[in-house]
């Protein structure tokens, strides 16, 4: 894996507004799933995140990374994001965890630390290695 390092304010912005974007996906298909479709409410999460997943990573590709020069396929990137996603998610958690239940913070701060944490060990994975700028190199 490449170093680890913030490329530009521009990219870390749209990666930014594509990640609150991916808020209201999730959001909207899992009020789609549930309320009109009668999808179970246990359920409904696993295809609301997937779906985010997917319209960030696209939106990411077409988007906030557009002009770099990369050789890897598409159906790697994709693997790639999702993968460093499902990592960060975990580190999100764990950070939540460990505040709230060790530190003793408050609930809705220890998220927001766990949530600040991996977005920005998301962007900066995604940044220099899903989406390395092969010209860079």
């Amino acid at each position: 894996m490449p170093n680890l390092k913030f490329y530009n304010s521009k990219d870390f912005v749209r990666y930014t507004l594509v990640g609150a974007s991916g808020v209201l996906v999730n959001l909207g298909m899992y009020i789609f799933l549930t309320r009109h479709f009668g999808f179970p409410k246990e359920l409904a999460p696993i295809l609301a995140i997937e779906t985010s997943v997917l319209s960030n990573f696209f939106l990411n590709n077409f988007w906030t990374f557009r002009k770099r020069t990369t050789k890897v396929p598409l159906i790697s990137r994709l693997f790639k994001f999702h993968l460093v996603v499902g990592a960060s998610g975990i580190l999100n958690y764990l950070t939540f965890f460990f505040l709230f239940k060790v530190i003793l913070l408050n609930d809705l701060l220890a998220n927001l630390a766990g949530i600040s944490i991996a977005a920005a060990l998301n962007y900066l994975i995604n940044s220099s290695w899903t989406w390395r700028d092969e010209s860079q190199t």
